[in-house]
């Protein structure tokens, strides 16, 4: 008997340890933030928040937002959405190990890795939205909220933090998380909150006001508004000519006019644009000449948490293969120029000589 009850007893431990061991081999919890080094990028890191109430965080990583997270067993199944592709992407992942420090996951995902537990890591703002009375949001509507750095008032902001929300359908008001890397956050400086409600192709319905977080006693959960701006986006803008190509699901855009390269906005009529270019392109990449009604405004960068001057497309007018900029060094041909300085010291006119003008040609 004492025999069957050892062999029993051992059987159990081993079954036991066998389970212990498919769970890998510490009992923990995923609820946190984790992070890994960034490859190529010395003393950089990214990582991921797992909440509590299932939502998931993304840390120092801009090119997608996080969803939501649910965990079976050893499967984590990780939903993410990108501007470009509003519809909720799931990805699953396998825990190989998971201990109080440590995380690995495995699988065809862009999570799969090795991570280190920092809870101190992650951060969240938390608040409520609220819209005009009657406003009942199409299904195609997305609400993107962003957490900047306004710091600097002749410099672009930087960001921080950003969270897409599919929000078809919602009326009233919205509840909204972000998450965002709390090491980057300097009580010193000056944080604001965002948000954009896109449907139809366009902005309709954006934040106005400054609403700050993090100093001078503000806390980390508020209230914010939007407002229609449907109306003052069609009427804004001006024509602009320049070449379009196309790339990596991204746009750019070479402008005629002041000769810079800016990237395409993937809001306002930037889906007309796509398809025209889409028609009529022969090669990946070709560059085509287009007019459109737009703007320069700023926007997030895709990669990093910076920001830079983007075309705004408020209107496609039409696109030509057989047109093109002027040619650089031609633009000066046919011209006058007022002379008002020579070695940096200013001219001063009389009255009697009247102006002093440069014309220019093209040598031979």
């Amino acid at each position: 008997m004492a025999r069957k009850f050892l062999l029993v007893l051992a059987s159990t431990m081993l079954l036991t340890a066998c389970q212990t061991e498919s769970v890998n081999q510490e009992a923990s919890s995923l609820e946190g933030s984790w992070l890994r080094p960034i490859n190529g990028a010395p003393g950089e890191f990214e990582g991921m928040t797992f909440g509590a109430d299932g939502s998931f965080g993304l840390l120092n990583i801009y090119s997608m937002s996080g969803s939501s997270w649910e965990q079976n067993g050893d499967q984590v199944v990780i939903t993410t959405l990108t501007e470009r592709y509003p519809e909720p992407d799931p990805s699953t992942v396998s825990i190989e190990k998971l201990t109080a420090e440590q995380l690995i996951l495995s699988g065809d995902s862009f999570f799969a890795g090795s991570y280190k537990r920092d809870d101190d890591a992650g951060g969240m703002v938390a608040g409520s939205l609220s819209m005009p009375t009657g406003t009942v949001l199409p299904k195609d509507a997305l609400l993107t909220i962003q957490l900047e750095d306004v710091s600097l008032a002749d410099a672009p902001s930087k960001l921080v933090g950003n969270r897409l929300i599919p929000v078809g359908g919602q009326s009233g008001s919205i509840d909204w998380e972000v998450y965002y890397p709390g090491a980057v956050i300097d009580t010193r400086n000056t944080y604001n909150i965002s948000a954009v409600i896109a449907y139809d192709n366009s902005m309709q319905l954006r934040t106005t006001s400054h609403f700050g977080v993090f100093t001078d006693g503000m806390s980390k959960k508020m209230d914010i508004e939007v407002v229609d701006v449907s109306s003052k986006a069609a009427d804004s803008g001006k024509p602009m000519q320049g070449m379009y190509n196309y790339m990596a699901d991204a746009g750019m855009f070479y402008n005629c006019a002041d000769q810079q390269n800016y990237p395409v906005a993937m809001e306002g009529a930037n889906i007309d644009l796509e398809r025209a270019y889409t028609e009529l392109r022969q090669v990946d990449n070709e560059k085509i000449w287009i007019e459109v009604v737009g703007e320069l405004v700023e926007r997030a960068d895709m990669e990093g948490g910076g920001s830079s001057m983007s075309l705004l497309v408020n209107k496609f007018v039409s696109i030509n293969r057989e047109n093109a900029c002027p040619v650089a060094s031609n633009l000066i041909t046919g011209t006058k120029w007022l002379l008002i300085e020579v070695s940096e010291r200013s001219l001063v006119l009389k009255d009697n000589q009247g102006d002093s003008l440069a014309w220019f040609e093209m040598a031979e």
